[in-house]
């Protein structure tokens, strides 16, 4: 995966959508790895271009954060079977989808918590600022873990204010 531009739009297939993801951690982890119809991988070179936000294209399908790999020796499955954070999305070609901020959080040693963070607004203002084009020409839509109404309301306050 790779950090979006609007230069890099036109090499976009028509069966993939755009994914916004945040990442946020107060601890050091390798990457995070996100299984679908094409598994990839949030990597370290790919979180060093966030800013705070990535933009990347992924195939149409159904994801899920699957696993962190904090280093080669150590890694966290997201998909335990207690787990109560319902860790998938879906992409729609064609379509910026917002899947939510990512968190890492290290309390102690070897004791890490993980969850989705809604930040809807956030994640607006960084396409708005950074990729104008893109968000003007697609859809913005939320597949976090919560239901959101912050993108219609602003999607119908935009289109009464036409």
């Amino acid at each position: 995966m790779k950090n979006l531009t609007y230069g890099d739009m036109k090499s976009v297939p028509k069966d993939h959508g755009l994914v916004v993801i945040g990442v946020k951690s107060n601890t050091y982890f390798q990457e995070v790895i996100i299984a679908g119809p094409k598994t990839t991988k949030i990597d370290r070179a790919l979180l060093k271009q966030a800013d705070p936000y990535i933009l990347v294209s992924l195939p149409a399908g159904n994801y899920e954060f699957s696993t962190i790999n904090l280093n080669k020796n150590f890694y966290i499955n997201l998909n335990f079977s207690e787990s109560t954070v319902d860790w998938t999305f879906d992409i729609k070609p064609g379509v910026i989808t917002y899947v939510g901020d990512f968190v890492v959080t290290s309390r102690a040693k070897y004791r890490y918590y993980s969850r989705l963070v809604n930040n809807s607004s956030a994640a607006l203002q960084y396409l708005e600022e950074k990729h104008p084009k893109i968000l003007e020409e697609n859809q913005l839509v939320y597949a976090g873990t919560d239901k959101d109404y912050f993108f219609p309301y602003i999607s119908k306050l935009k289109g009464d204010a036409k």
